[in-house]
């Protein structure tokens, strides 16, 4: 049934289309979600649990990118978790590509949440466009630039040494673009980034680490 991450979700896409909805309890299996009008404004989501903020955010970013004007969203939980996309991924790889097709979406990351203890904070704006336009990927092209990034909270620095110190060998990365950032956030967590540029994208491919 549904679990804390899925109601906050269904609830915000509820607040920012005016719905009307049945069965959004905690372990419902069944839901009505009937939609009237998108509404854009201010908007705060709170999962509650270490459940991803990020996943709600795509939740309702579809909706509010075609609004007859311009919203603030404050979203609370899990920016980094296994399973979802980590807050650097909308940053770096999906928001970029997004803006090429009309809307304006920036994001701020306030506090990291890590599973299981969440508390993670981001802040996003979104200028919708009237028209989204289109997007052509067909192919990677110009060189590729990697960098690695290991995100420790509450543990050792030697964890994200670790992993970097493998990065650098099997990706044969030079010392100038691996970075340790050892952040705050309400309990221990431990996150590698690879971030792949090329000329028109950038990917982001990422780790979580976990005990043992």
């Amino acid at each position: 049934g549904l679990q804390a991450q899925h109601l906050a979700a269904v609830r915000a896409a509820a607040a920012v289309g005016q719905a009307e909805i049945e069965g959004a309890v905690p372990g419902s299996q069944s839901l009505t979600f009937q939609p009237r009008q998108v509404t854009p404004g201010y908007y705060a989501f709170a999962v509650g649990t270490a459940g991803s903020a990020t996943l709600v955010l795509q939740t309702v970013l579809p909706a509010l990118l075609s609004a007859a004007g311009p919203s603030a969203l404050v979203l609370e939980g899990g920016t980094h978790n296994p399973w979802a996309p980590p807050f650097e991924f909308l940053a770096r790889a999906f928001l970029p590509l997004l803006h090429r097709l009309g809307p304006k979406v920036r994001a701020k990351l306030d506090r990291h949440g890590f599973y299981p203890a969440g508390g993670g904070k981001l802040r996003v704006t979104v200028e919708p466009a009237p028209k989204l336009e289109r997007l052509d990927l067909p192919e990677r092209s110009g060189g590729l630039r990697l960098r690695a990034t290991a995100l420790v909270s509450h543990l050792p620095r030697h964890v994200a040494e670790r992993e970097l110190k493998v990065l650098k060998r099997e990706l044969d990365l030079e010392p100038e673009v691996l970075a340790i950032e050892e952040v705050r956030a309400h309990g221990p967590g431990n996150a590698v980034l690879v971030e792949v540029e090329s000329a028109h994208l950038v990917e982001v491919l990422t780790g979580f680490g976990a005990p043992g």
